[in-house]
């Protein structure tokens, strides 16, 4: 795989687990921990493969998502948080 950056001219050939193997790890690693970047890169990874996002109650306290995500993502993704926050408080 080629890794390029926006922030650089360099390119990188990388080894990388596919993206089926990463859904994977992550939809395990939700089961076992309450982590919201996992919430996210579940979001993303299904945003890449074409899959509509539906997990609903998350198990997190209003605003977590939130608080927690927007400490790492750009603005340009708070649209997206704003997303998961209402999908995490439908079933709550």
């Amino acid at each position: 795989m080629l890794a390029e950056s926006p922030a650089t001219n360099i390119s990188l050939m990388v080894k990388s687990f596919s993206l089926e193997r990463i859904l994977s790890d992550k939809l395990n690693a939700i089961k076992e921990r309450k982590m919201s970047r996992d919430i996210f890169d579940l979001w993303f990874i299904y945003q890449k493969k074409g899959i509509p996002f539906d997990l609903k109650n998350f198990g997190y306290p209003k605003g977590k998502l939130r608080q927690e995500l927007r400490k790492y993502l750009p603005r340009k993704f708070y649209p997206v948080v704003e997303e998961l926050e209402k999908l995490n408080a439908q079933s709550i």
